[in-house]
């Protein structure tokens, strides 16, 4: 394993054993996970509607990253090696930063496209290593964007470096811009960016996720990454429910083939939450 990984493992530690605290969990979520499935069964999520749910989302504590990648905040079920455990959710965030961390560093892209860009905090976090990178990211949100354009100017205190492996030499942001676009229709030209990706945003695009890859696809010059719920991860009833009861991204690594990507590496040996399993892959543009 990846010694980055086994960092982070480290640092968000659950070695303690906590059998019945972790069963009264697991069944609490199953009830939960259960009822929404058939709740939402019906329902479909439109651009407008994700615009409405990643306003509030981003209003909430889910944008205090002091909170969010905080060790001591353990509220979510994993499980990895056939072993559950309870964690911090910013646990598997740092997973997927530090693959795409991993795939800059061996590419050394000069242009990189976050699509769906959240709060910033990937980007924030990247630029703070590759000063070389002009990186723009992208979101439906303008909360989202507003967010990230603050984030983008402050000096970043050690809460945000929380369980990140790899030591900071500085602390302040550069050479990223933001903006409010959707992601169906990239307002940028055919192979703008040498490095295109996504963090678990096209899992809240299914119903449009042929257009969003292959517009990725169009304005990339070399490689695609995505890091998201493919269907041969969420194959447990746990993760089914949850998959398909909140519409997630449904598709197979291979389906990625069907937008002219050859894909060229995959990690997956990572802790995942009991509901939701992801793998990153890398593509390559033929």
């Amino acid at each position: 394993m990846d010694k980055n990984i086994t960092f982070i493992i480290n640092y968000y530690n659950f070695k303690k054993k906590q059998k019945i605290k972790i069963l009264i969990k697991y069944i609490l979520i199953f009830i939960k996970k259960f009822r929404y499935f058939f709740e939402n069964f019906y329902f479909e999520i439109n651009p407008l509607v994700r615009k409405k749910l990643y306003n509030v989302a981003w209003q909430s504590e889910i944008n205090n990253y002091q909170k969010w990648f905080n060790r001591n905040n353990r509220s979510q079920l994993f499980t990895f090696k056939r072993n559950f455990f309870i964690a911090s959710g910013g646990m598997t965030q740092r997973f997927w930063q530090y693959y795409v961390f991993k795939f800059l560093k061996e590419k050394q892209p000069t242009k990189v496209l976050e699509v769906g860009s959240g709060n910033g905090i990937n980007l924030c976090l990247f630029s703070i290593f590759f000063d070389r990178i002009i990186f723009e990211g992208v979101d439906i949100s303008d909360q989202g964007v507003k967010n990230s354009n603050l984030l983008k100017t402050k000096k970043l205190d050690d809460d945000f470096f929380q369980g990140w492996p790899i030591p900071a030499k500085r602390k302040k942001s550069n050479n990223i811009n933001f903006y409010e676009y959707n992601a169906e229709k990239l307002k940028y030209k055919d192979k703008e960016f040498d490095f295109v990706y996504s963090i678990l945003a096209l899992e809240q695009m299914n119903d449009i996720k042929h257009k969003v890859i292959d517009e990725m696809t169009r304005v990339s010059s070399k490689y695609v990454c995505f890091v998201e719920p493919f269907i041969e991860y969420n194959r447990s009833l746990l993760c089914f429910l949850h998959h398909r009861g909140s519409k997630y991204f449904s598709y197979r690594i291979n389906d990625l083939e069907k937008h002219k990507l050859k894909v060229i590496k995959v990690y997956d040996y990572h802790p995942n939450k009991v509901t939701l399993g992801v793998a990153a892959v890398l593509c390559k543009k033929i």
